[in-house]
């Protein structure tokens, strides 16, 4: 059987707000357990939380056209080093 964790420990251990923690509840993307007046969450329900929360995903620099750059008022320097920059493959 997994261990269940109340409110402020599992805010308390994963360094978020006990509003951040309500907003994820409402959205759907963590499910809690009610036990009486008591608000449990499930240890299992945790980790794919934090695995679909935390999911690491590869920097991929977005490169703008110019009239992009215009409608974002982006330095057009900045814009000329991406453009004249060659792609690359690193993995």
């Amino acid at each position: 059987m997994s261990k269940l964790y109340r409110i402020y420990e599992f805010c308390d251990s994963h360094g978020i707000s006990h509003s951040t923690f309500y907003r994820e509840v409402n959205s759907g993307r963590l499910k809690v357990i009610k036990c009486g007046r008591r608000t449990l969450i499930d240890e299992r329900e945790i980790n794919l939380w934090w695995n679909k929360r935390y999911k690491i995903k590869r920097y991929k620099p977005r490169r703008y056209s110019f009239r992009q750059c215009v409608r974002k008022h982006i330095n057009i320097f900045t814009v000329m080093n991406w453009l004249c920059r060659p792609f690359t493959n690193k993995k």
